[in-house]
């Protein structure tokens, strides 16, 4: 099951970075989610750090 999930997963995006100025636009979009998880999660630990 989890095989053929990874594979729609891949297709899914191959599809979409078909339609997307090839890719860019998806890269960029993944790119920026990244970072700002990357700040939540560094100002969680500050928090918790902090208490």
């Amino acid at each position: 099951m989890a095989a053929s999930m990874l594979q729609k997963k891949d297709e899914y995006i191959t599809n979409l970075s078909q339609h997307a100025n090839g890719g860019h636009l998806i890269q960029r979009s993944i790119q920026l989610l990244m970072d700002e998880f990357e700040q939540r999660k560094g100002k969680r630990i500050r928090c918790l750090g902090a208490g």
